[in-house]
């Protein structure tokens, strides 16, 4: 399990179509971050996409199923439903402002998937 304390949590959207939320613990860092964002863009013709993964570790990285995610007051944890489980978790300690900010945006980057418990 990849374990993450992460000093820096944003969330982000632009057009009503990209939505993205980052976890970090340095500031612009490529080490120590885990990002998840959803395109919406081709949504009408296609569907939507599904949720993009990404982080310093090769085996988080892009379009992967995942099996189960769970998001509260100071924790994300994500586990892929590949055959070793990887899984990761995140802890933060963010303003009550900015938690109900990455929780609306987490809602609709994982909308569809009914296994995904957020609080």
């Amino acid at each position: 399990m990849k374990k993450l304390k992460a000093k820096y949590v944003s969330a982000s959207e632009s057009g009503g179509e990209y939505f993205q939320v980052i976890f970090e613990e340095k500031r612009d860092s490529l080490t120590n971050y885990f990002l998840i964002q959803r395109a919406f863009e081709f949504e009408e013709d296609e569907g939507p996409d599904p949720p993009y993964l990404e982080s310093d570790e090769e085996k988080l990285c892009g379009h992967l199923a995942f099996q189960k995610v769970e998001f509260d007051r100071n924790r994300f944890y994500i586990q892929l439903a590949d055959e070793e489980k990887h899984d990761l978790e995140v802890s933060f300690d963010i303003s009550e402002e900015n938690y109900q900010e990455v929780k609306r945006l987490l809602k609709i980057i994982l909308t569809g998937y009914d296994f995904v418990k957020i609080q």
